[in-house]
């Protein structure tokens, strides 16, 4: 089916993203911890 495709990649490019973003928090530290919450909020509501 082309939905079970298209689920598949959007659920490869939410990880991807996920871990790009852990990985710029690490790197930028608080100011980019507190931008980010509302985007995790965001994850956390289609995970």
């Amino acid at each position: 089916m082309v939905m079970s495709r298209i689920l598949r990649t959007l659920l490869n490019l939410k990880g991807v993203s996920l871990r790009s973003l852990n990985r710029r928090q690490s790197a930028e530290g608080a100011r980019f911890r507190s931008r980010s919450s509302s985007t995790r909020g965001w994850y956390a509501a289609y995970s």
